[in-house]
């Protein structure tokens, strides 16, 4: 979800209390310390307001029995980058942010910086607003059109950081508390089987099953691989048949559920984003007699539904 008014907090209430998860992109918010022109006040950063929403989980519990979950995420490029990936790490690693998983969003580019050791320049998105509105090659041609005009002066530069240092401190605080995570964008909006004009994927569900536009949810199920063994073998038709049923048992789901915003129902049967997952795989290896030195030679269920 992106912010884009003070509607978002009322609207996450909703969503929680309602028994959903929200994942938000937090990349749009103007880096702290920014001067805002129209009050001439000084912007607090996308942390600030990270912290409203995880106040707001505490306040409100799932259907009764559990905290909303959510997802927090930030762009390489924003300037309060380096303060989000260490969030949640260091002495209050068990006390910051806990109603959030968090997750780097990355892409190819910035890859190709790291394993080169370049420097980047880290950006405010207020002056550079293609940066959260393109992916691939249209992110590349406009993150370096915003790099020129940093040069010439234009725009105000925030930092110069070298990528792979950038990149070890994403692999310590991931290390030191399991967060943050990593999530491509790049990727996410190659693979995306429903492309709308002019949108661009920025974020995810809480625990980043589906990549989704604005407004968009998912629904999730998933498949016991276990219980399709039989014998020592897996019953492949029954297998294929319940995913079948699973698939349209789900989407039925879109058509019945209650959402609690009209935007978010709109944006639902738009797309009909859903997803079917696996689980039982261990002890369905172990059904099947394979040892661990055996496990390569094995064809799991997952590439097979997708073949």
């Amino acid at each position: 979800m992106q912010l884009r008014h003070n509607g978002c907090l009322r609207l996450a209430a909703l969503i929680f209390q309602s028994g959903g998860g929200v994942g938000y992109n937090f990349g749009k918010l103007r880096p702290e310390g920014d001067i805002v022109r129209s009050t001439t006040g000084i912007a607090s950063g996308p942390l600030s307001f990270m912290k409203l929403f995880d106040t707001l989980v505490d306040t409100i519990k799932q259907g009764g029995k559990r905290r909303g979950a959510q997802m927090g995420m930030l762009f390489w490029w924003h300037p309060d980058i380096e303060k989000f990936i260490t969030s949640k790490s260091g002495e209050l690693k068990d006390l910051q942010l806990q109603n959030f998983n968090i997750s780097v969003t990355i892409d190819d580019y910035f890859m190709q910086k790291v394993l080169r050791g370049e420097d980047i320049y880290l950006i405010n998105p207020r002056e550079c607003p293609c940066l959260y509105k393109t992916w691939g090659e249209e992110f590349v041609k406009c993150y370096e059109g915003c790099v020129e005009a940093i040069r010439a002066g234009r725009i105000r530069i925030w930092r110069r950081v070298n990528a792979k240092e950038l990149w070890d401190k994403i692999v310590k605080s991931a290390w030191d508390s399991g967060d943050p995570g990593l999530w491509n964008r790049d990727l996410a909006n190659y693979i995306n089987n429903e492309k709308l004009p002019g949108e661009v994927i920025n974020a995810t569900n809480p625990c980043s099953e589906e990549s989704l536009y604005d407004f968009e949810s998912c629904n999730l199920g998933s498949i016991n691989l276990v219980k399709y063994v039989y014998d020592g073998k897996i019953d492949w038709d029954s297998l294929a048949r319940d995913v079948q049923l699973a698939v349209r048992f789900l989407d039925d789901v879109i058509d019945v559920n209650k959402l609690p915003h009209e935007r978010l129902r709109k944006r639902v049967l738009e797309t009909r984003r859903i997803g079917l997952g696996a689980n039982g795989l261990a002890d369905a290896l172990i059904a099947l007699a394979l040892s661990t030195t055996h496990r390569r030679h094995w064809r799991s269920p997952m590439n097979w539904l997708v073949s």
